[in-house]
């Protein structure tokens, strides 16, 4: 009998293990913190809470679904790409193009990325390598939202009180919101149900709205959510809507959580002071904090504590 067999077996078992967990992923919530400065991420059972700090104000970010870089709208230092810890940084477009990057979106199929500047009223779109920056639209009121659907070749972005969809070759542009009773913000798409979320702002109310991709059959999502909304997306996989709340005194900092019909709202994650969570985004990452190594035939595994 070979006695290489029994030991072969038990090391491909292990291997396969290996393999599986190497594979493993898992879906997270980034979000970036005014103060302190950094950018982290949250995974969706609310058990692990992970960020490094960031050195310069971000407004936006986008997570590259294949590289995993994140990019970052900053205040400042214009558009920039990091490493998902958080080294390598790079500036892609700089701030002689476009000084104060409320809003981006990305868009790997084609290879692009788009944002909105309040301070040079305009909407941009580059290469994903900063080249070839173009101006899409200028002379805008404040933008304060920009989101792409490469299914359907459109953007939309937001402009004061209204939300207007572009074909992106730049050809047509239909209004989906006109008159929105405040300051419209942050819109988000369901591409699995075909609708796009948004934020009506006026003080200290805010409405969250939804209507179809083609602006059809506006709905009341949810009324009079308390204090400032800074960021919404939506979770078509799990049927969730998540947004951040950007706290006072006497108020948590956090982001809350409901159904896509606005039901069953909770805090899903309370930040301690003086942590304030703005720009969210959804995200498949390898899973966070999984070291795994061969070494004499055996399998170890190093894991980040949980909370």
């Amino acid at each position: 009998m070979n006695k290489t067999l029994p030991a072969l077996a038990i090391f491909l078992s292990l291997f396969s293990a290996f393999e599986a967990n190497l594979h493993a992923a898992s879906r997270v919530l980034y979000y970036r913190s005014v103060t302190p400065r950094e950018i982290g991420y949250l995974t969706l059972n609310n058990e692990e809470n992970f960020s490094f700090p960031v050195i310069f104000g971000t407004q936006d970010i986008a997570i590259h679904p294949t590289t995993g870089h994140v990019y970052a709208g900053t205040q400042g230092s214009g558009l920039v790409r990091f490493n998902p810890d958080g080294s390598n940084r790079t500036q892609l477009v700089p701030t002689t193009f476009s000084s104060n990057i409320w809003s981006l979106a990305l868009d790997p199929s084609n290879q692009h990325i788009y944002w909105s500047s309040t301070t040079e009223r305009a909407v941009y779109r580059s290469n994903l390598d900063g080249s070839n920056p173009l101006i899409l639209q200028n002379d805008i009121l404040p933008s304060f939202g920009i989101t792409v659907s490469p299914e359907t070749g459109h953007y939309y972005w937001a402009e004061f009180d209204k939300l207007w969809r572009t074909n992106f070759d730049n050809t047509e542009t239909i209004a989906i919101v006109s008159d929105a009773a405040g300051i419209l913000e942050t819109p988000t798409l369901d591409p699995v149900n075909q609708q796009v979320y948004w934020i009506e702002s006026s003080g200290n109310k805010n409405d969250i709205w939804r209507s179809n991709f083609n602006g059809t059959n506006p709905t009341l999502v949810l009324e009079d959510v308390p204090f400032q909304i800074n960021s919404l997306i939506v979770d078509p996989q799990e049927g969730h809507l998540y947004w951040s709340v950007f706290g006072s005194e006497g108020v948590d900092h956090k982001i809350q959580r409901a159904d896509l019909d606005g039901s069953n709202l909770i805090d899903f994650h309370i930040f301690e002071t003086p942590a304030s969570p703005q720009a969210l985004f959804l995200a498949t990452i390898p899973e966070p904090g999984s070291l795994l190594l061969i070494a004499s035939g055996l399998l170890f595994g190093c894991r980040r504590t949980r909370e």
